[in-house]
């Protein structure tokens, strides 16, 4: 599981490093890091292209026995505001999908959603910043891998929502 983490991100960062030239006629690459639902504990790559940023994101539950990993790819559109630090607007809304899989003892789950969100960013410097976002994502798809029988609960709850509300806080580093 950390093995394809560190692989997803050292592809994208090599993926990102590959075209300098295109990369330089453009603002800065930002490298963020920071806590969120649905993505919890996630490191991500965004690209601007005036106002607009492509970002993609892995992230992993920090508990130690949650399997559970996070791929996204989002959207950014900066519509307000004004910033001393940055050629983007500090407002921003956000929209993208995340693949999500959860490996438990009897099954295995994953997961496709789609998310719509509206953020702040807060630059701290030309460089450093950190931004909070808040929205709605939406259950598109999941799939249920069974491992083994599961032993019938004496309790059973199921609550099964279509949309559920999301947020993110983060730090982020521009290059």
């Amino acid at each position: 599981m950390k093995t394809t983490y560190c692989s997803f991100i050292l592809l994208i960062l090599i993926t990102f490093s590959s075209e300098p030239n295109q990369i330089k006629a453009q603002d800065k690459i930002t490298v963020s890091t920071g806590f969120g639902v649905p993505e919890w504990l996630f490191l991500g790559v965004k690209v601007p292209v005036n106002q607009f940023q492509f970002e993609v994101t892995a992230g992993a539950s920090p508990l130690k026995d949650d399997n559970l990993f996070s791929l996204a790819g989002n959207f950014y559109y900066h519509f307000a505001g004004t910033s001393t630090f940055s050629n983007l607007r500090p407002w921003y809304a956000k929209t993208g999908f995340y693949y999500m899989r959860e490996d438990l003892e009897y099954n295995l789950h994953e997961y496709l959603l789609w998310n719509l969100r509206l953020g702040r960013e807060f630059n701290l410097s030309k460089n450093m910043g950190f931004a909070i976002d808040a929205g709605l994502f939406f259950f598109l798809k999941d799939w249920i891998t069974e491992k083994k029988p599961e032993p019938s609960p004496d309790f059973d709850m199921s609550l099964d929502y279509i949309v559920m509300p999301g947020f993110q806080g983060c730090f982020f580093y521009r290059f």
